[in-house]
């Protein structure tokens, strides 16, 4: 019995760290994005990202706006404070959840028709994890 639970707990912990070391791969690569995609041409973009859902142009500077995100929700249950008696303070849940959306903005920042630079907006990622989110959108242009 006392094997068996250990067994459990352990293809817990790898299961665990695979889905996190996905998380921290994607990072890594949104992170790499911002550097490789610089110096793109338009059609580059186009072709690797597909069809942005706005534009904005001022002068000779474009930015392309693109949503990223795997629909990624983090539950968490609400907790408020309550004073009993003026002196004893205890934390309840009354079952409400908080729930965190996380999802990622990319902007590319086009000029003279070639990408200048690449920013990410948004909850992006967690922790260890910034900018994870963003890496569905950039991922075909590494």
């Amino acid at each position: 019995m006392m094997r068996r639970t250990f067994l459990i707990g352990l293809l817990g912990v790898g299961f665990c760290c695979l889905v996190g070391g996905c998380a921290m791969q994607r990072a890594a690569d949104a992170q790499e994005a911002q550097q490789k995609m610089v110096g793109l041409s338009k059609e580059q973009v186009f072709s690797c990202m597909g069809i942005p859902v706005r534009k904005a142009s001022e002068g000779d500077v474009e930015i392309w706006s693109y949503k990223s995100t795997n629909g990624w929700v983090e539950k968490t249950k609400k907790t408020t404070s309550a004073t009993f008696s003026g002196s004893i303070e205890s934390a309840l849940s009354f079952g409400d959840e908080t729930r965190e959306r996380r999802f990622c903005t990319v902007q590319i920042v086009m000029k003279q028709d070639h990408v200048a630079a690449v920013h990410y907006n948004g909850p992006t990622g967690g922790f260890l994890t910034e900018d994870e989110q963003c890496a569905y959108a950039v991922r075909n242009c590494l």
